[in-house]
């Protein structure tokens, strides 16, 4: 659906809009049931107060009139991004982005629009995604002017949002210039959400300043180092590589009961941050090597898998069940198992069994199996989580095949933080078995919601995401907080 952004009496200049929705919750309570078992308190996910909408930009005004995503606010210009914005810390994006889009909505200086007052942030979001749906291009130009005005001080996922916004509000009735205003000003709300969230946790004082700076940076829980609990040094010493490859010596501490890792700067850092082997670093030499080096022998498998299951029967006129063939399935099935840290010995039965899976994936458009991949992650899902697997389906389905499953490397992340967790109250076991108990104990708060309550999680989800995984996140955030 095309949005009007600007016309003059003799022309109109048309644009267009999309994105998933993106937002913050936050509130659920994380305060122990039973004997050292977490239970959370069922509530809604908080929503920023409704903004105040601008009005402006309609059909009875002129160019200059109207709001220029571009346009400069007096005395504060763009930062040369392709320079400074990606030497920021996401903590310094955010500040920065949320100050340039006061002073855009300052210089628009546009009156509020009743239709949007009262608005739920989350409902509008809905009539944006639905007019996506009519037109699903519709965002390139939204979020290309959107970018121009703010380079990368916005990230994409709340470039996304912010278009989505502004399709949901012009579906009430409002301008070009009041669904901006409004689109911008909820980005404002969600980052002030966003740091508050954080701000409860870091003034708990109960964990160091700089292990809390990895946290917000990393999301990962186990990272949090208590106050006054000084590392002890075991003098081992581990090789890690970045995400660019380079290797980084880090030493293993323990603090506590926990052991974590640390720079030579003393500076507790994330495993998430980094790999074991430069082989697992994508894009790497030795990762491309890694994945030519591991296609002969998939590709060997899927031929005579192939030909044991799936085979020509052409006397029959009949022909295979799938599309699923071994030159272009191989590279990619090498690629997830490095990406999952799924070991050669292992990865031989999960691919017969997802082949099976394929196998037996009729689908009713006449439609066959053509890539190997969805069915190998929905397996390593319904390994992990038993048999919940459906709460862990991500928001964004494809059209045909197996249903997709949260990120694997977010699910990895949020089994660690439920470990960490439950052993901060007295749990013993391992990630799995830890992460396990938490999940059979947060499906009963979720299961306790009422749809309502559940959708609005579900729209705090990205693309790769449930909202059930939005629930647990935050559970876990505030059983440390």
């Amino acid at each position: 659906q095309q949005v009007e952004a600007q016309e003059s009496n003799q022309g109109k200049r048309r644009t267009e809009a999309s994105g998933p929705a993106v937002d913050h919750p936050g509130t659920t309570s994380y305060t122990g049931g039973g004997r050292n078992t977490p239970r959370v308190s069922p509530t809604a996910p908080p929503q920023p107060a409704a903004p105040s909408s601008y009005v402006g930009g309609g059909r009875n005004t002129t160019r200059e009139e109207r709001p220029e995503v571009t346009r400069q606010a007096p005395g504060l210009e763009a930062p040369t991004l392709e320079e400074q914005a990606p030497k920021m810390s996401q903590e310094e994006r955010d500040a920065a982005g949320q100050d340039l889009a006061k002073a855009r909505l300052a210089e628009a200086n546009v009156p509020p629009a009743e239709q949007l007052a009262d608005k739920n942030p989350d409902d509008v979001a809905v009539a944006g995604e639905a007019r996506l749906k009519e037109n699903p291009k519709a965002a390139n130009t939204i979020k290309r002017q959107l970018k121009e005005g703010f380079g990368d001080l916005i990230d994409g996922k709340e470039l996304a949002r912010m278009a989505v916004l502004f399709l949901g509000a012009r579906a009430t009735g409002a301008s070009a210039g009041q669904a901006l205003a409004y689109a911008g000003q909820n980005y404002i709300a969600r980052i002030d959400a966003k740091q508050n969230a954080f701000n409860k946790l870091a003034t708990s004082g109960k964990y160091t300043p700089q292990s809390l700076k990895e946290y917000k940076q990393t999301g990962d829980i186990t990272t949090l180092a208590p106050v006054g609990v000084a590392p002890e040094r075991t003098g081992k010493f581990v090789t890690r590589y970045n995400k660019a490859g380079k290797p980084v010596q880090l030493e293993e501490v323990k603090v506590g009961d926990n052991v974590l890792l640390q720079d030579a700067q003393g500076n507790v850092r994330s495993g998430f941050e980094f790999a074991a082997d430069p082989s697992e670093v994508r894009g790497s030499p030795e990762y491309r090597t890694r994945v030519k080096a591991s296609q002969g022998q998939i590709t060997t498998q899927l031929e005579e898998m192939r030909q044991a299951f799936d085979v020509f029967k052409t006397d029959k006129g009949e022909g295979a069940k799938t599309d699923i063939l071994p030159a272009t399935n191989s590279a990619k099935i090498a690629e997830w198992a490095i990406d999952n840290g799924v070991s050669p010995d292992e990865l031989g039965g999960l691919v017969e069994s997802a082949y099976h899976d394929a196998l037996n994936d009729q689908r009713q458009d006449g439609s066959r199996a053509r890539n190997l991949v969805p069915y190998l992650q929905q397996l390593v899902i319904r390994q992990s989580v038993g048999g919940n697997a459906n709460v862990f389906q991500s928001k964004e389905q494809p059209k045909e095949g197996p249903p997709s499953y949260v990120n694997p490397q977010k699910l990895q992340k949020l089994n660690r933080n439920a470990g960490f967790v439950l052993k901060q109250l007295g749990h013993q076991g391992g990630v799995q078995d830890l992460a396990n108990i938490f999940y059979t104990e947060a499906l009963k708060d979720w299961n306790a919601l009422d749809k309502e309550t559940k959708e609005q999680w579900n729209r705090k989800a990205l693309a790769d995401e449930s909202g059930f995984y939005k629930f647990a996140d935050d559970m876990l955030t505030q059983g440390v907080g």
